[in-house]
Parts: structure tokens; C-alpha cells; sequence
């Protein structure tokens, strides 16, 4: 219990700029989601749903072709993030709201980019393994590589790891790169009941 409660005031402290309901209330800003085909956006908008900037993360599900690559593998059926972009403190939040839609649709959450992801993009996936796993919030699970490395009966799990390999070399499978996310609907739940989520 109280390494829970440490890990629990660590994240409040590093997490002190991430901007939250209150912020978006406070802007009079909202988020919207569009469905586009397979893939899926999430933006911050105007109360009519329209992109003002900000920040925005695009999914899809896994298994599709990527590009000077074999595949993408099936990820464990987990979403994948196709782009993201945010300003300072913005990009927690749009996170946090994908992961759970992710965990929502198809149970088995959101994993970064498999081939490139850039360096604020790392710090939140490193902060969502460092310290907010402890804490009952955010839930890991490893996924293998292409050549089924950690899991050789099972290819369920196996993705594309060049980005945690680039981030981590041979210890890819440490890197926070190399797995899939999942969280209950907490901040969804938030954003419904608070009519700050625009879903298209």
C-alpha cells in the first residue's frame, strides 16, 4: 500500500503540466473523435467538432504493410498509433483517451508506432510503463517480435519492434516500445458525462 501511494504522488508530481478536464472546461475546448475507414482521430475542437489545433493521434488496428518493412504482425489485436502531434502538456490527455477507446474496441489497447516514434512521444510511453503501471491505472503487456522470439507458440502476439529496437537495441523488449496499453474508461467516462467528447 504504500509503494502504491509513492508511485501515486510521483505521478501527480511529474505529471503536475499534463492538461486535464478542468483545462478543457477552463479553454472551453473539447475533444473530438472521427472515424475515418479503419483508422480513428483524436483532436482537440471547438464545441461545433472542428480541429482548432493543439494536438491530435491517429490508430488503426494492427496487421496491416508498412512501408520498407515486412508487416506490422498482428500485435495481439492491439491499435496501433499511425501519427501524433501535440503541444507542450496537450498530449497525455489525447493518450489517455486512446488507449481507452482502444481497450473499449477490441480489448486489447494501443501500441506505439512500430517503426518510428519521436522523442516526446517515447517520454510518454516511458512514463506509462515507469509510473503509471503501479499505480492500477495503465496496463502493460509484452508483445514478441516478427521472428517470435519470446513466445515461439504463439504468433498471436508478434509486431514489428524496429522502434524499440532503434530506442532500446538488443534489449528491445524493455523498452516501453515493445508493448501494448490498456486502461478502463476512466477519462472517456469523464468526457461523456462532462459533454466534452464529440464522437463522429
Amino acid at each position: 500500500m504504500k509503494l502504491l501511494l509513492e508511485n501515486w504522488r510521483q505521478y501527480l508530481a511529474e505529471s503536475k503540466g499534463m492538461k486535464t478536464l478542468k483545462h478543457l472546461i477552463d479553454e472551453d475546448l473539447y475533444i473530438g473523435m472521427e472515424r475515418d475507414d479503419d483508422a480513428v482521430k483524436f483532436y482537440y475542437s471547438n464545441s461545433d467538432g472542428e480541429e482548432i489545433g493543439r494536438g491530435f493521434i491517429e490508430i488503426n488496428p494492427a496487421g496491416g504493410e508498412l512501408a520498407g518493412e515486412k508487416e506490422e504482425g498482428p500485435c495481439d489485436g492491439a491499435w496501433v498509433v499511425l501519427r501524433s502531434e501535440a503541444d507542450k502538456y496537450w498530449g497525455p490527455l489525447l493518450y489517455d483517451v486512446a488507449i481507452e477507446w482502444a481497450t473499449e474496441n477490441g480489448g486489447q489497447g494501443l501500441t506505439p508506432d512500430r517503426t518510428r516514434v519521436s522523442e516526446p512521444a517515447l517520454a510518454v510511453w516511458d512514463f506509462y510503463l515507469k509510473n503509471r503501471s503501479g499505480v492500477n491505472d495503465v496496463n502493460n503487456s509484452q508483445l514478441d517480435n516478427l521472428k517470435n522470439k519470446l513466445t515461439r507458440r504463439n504468433k498471436q502476439d508478434n509486431c514489428n519492434q524496429t522502434a524499440a529496437v532503434k530506442a532500446a537495441g538488443r534489449d528491445w523488449q524493455n523498452s516501453s516500445l515493445s508493448k501494448r496499453y490498456t486502461k478502463a474508461p476512466d477519462t472517456l467516462r469523464m468526457l461523456r458525462d462532462a459533454g466534452r467528447l464529440i464522437e463522429k
